[in-house]
């Protein structure tokens, strides 16, 4: 079972009580819950399949909406991250180097003036579609909406399935979780 972790560690949290905020709700995790969570906070990770206990509390952990659980894919990983709100992190210390698919998906993240989605940024990707002034910022906002959304995809989750099968769909996937991996976005 492959899952990735939601939601911020806050302050007063400690190695045996681990306490995350996610969606103005602040839950508080212990034992395996923390353990689980902890593991898969920076990106995918795997529960043990035949620990009954381990599958028991992912499954609290996804009903909590603080896990998106998916199967062992490419796929499945992409669809697990359009269940996830993307954020930038605040700048720490040390920055490990970004490649140029990652900075220009952080670039994306940052400046957008709005919060673009795992399916958006695929799109504006297997489109070359490029972070330029005119698409950035919230004064912009409605031109990049525009630039992503058509009569053909403006519907619910269509955008997103019609991004499962895009070429760069891995290339993407492979850039936010370099980005999380970094520390340079959190999922929530």
């Amino acid at each position: 079972m492959k899952y990735i972790a939601k939601g911020l560690v806050e302050q007063g949290s400690t190695e045996h009580i681990l306490k995350i905020q996610r969606g103005g709700h602040t839950f508080q995790l212990t034992g395996i819950q923390a353990g689980l969570w902890f593991n898969g906070r920076f990106g995918f990770a795997k529960a043990e399949e035949n620990n009954h206990w381990h599958r028991k509390e992912l499954r609290h952990l996804q009903r909590m909406g603080l896990a998106e659980v998916t199967e062992d894919s490419s796929a499945g990983e992409y669809r697990a991250l359009t269940q996830c709100v993307l954020i930038p992190a605040k700048s720490g210390k040390l920055r490990l180097p970004l490649n140029k698919q990652e900075a220009q998906t952080l670039q994306w993240l940052q400046e957008a003036g709005l919060r673009l989605t795992m399916a958006e940024l695929v799109f504006l990707e297997e489109h070359g579609v490029k972070p330029v002034p005119e698409l950035l910022g919230e004064e912009n906002s409605q031109a990049l909406t525009e630039a992503i959304y058509t009569q053909e995809n403006i519907q619910d989750h269509i955008l997103e399935a019609q991004m499962e099968h895009a070429f760069c769909r891995d290339r993407m996937v492979k850039a936010v979780l370099g980005l999380l991996k970094k520390r340079r976005v959190l999922v929530l």
